[in-house]
């Protein structure tokens, strides 16, 4: 498997200002990592290859394949944050 620390990029702020991004906990800080484009190409063909995400047929659509997780959870990004 790639070394996913080959592609990560520096936390954006565009989600959050310097300040605020600052106040983020040191733990969670490091369970999120931004990727650049070829390692986001990466995560996706990974997705899709292991049939966790993809189109589901039906009205009750969810990202996941329903039932492949025991729960999911969803957040809103809000903008201007």
């Amino acid at each position: 498997m790639e070394d996913l620390t080959n592609y990560k990029i520096d936390f954006p702020f565009f989600l959050w200002s310097p300040k605020k991004a600052k106040t983020i906990i040191n733990e969670h800080k490091d369970q999120i990592h931004f990727l650049n484009e070829e390692g986001t190409k990466l995560i996706q063909q990974l997705l899709f290859t292991s049939k966790m995400i993809g189109t589901n047929d039906n009205e009750d659509w969810h990202f996941f394949y329903k039932n492949y997780f025991k729960d999911v959870k969803s957040i809103s990004i809000l903008e201007g944050f």
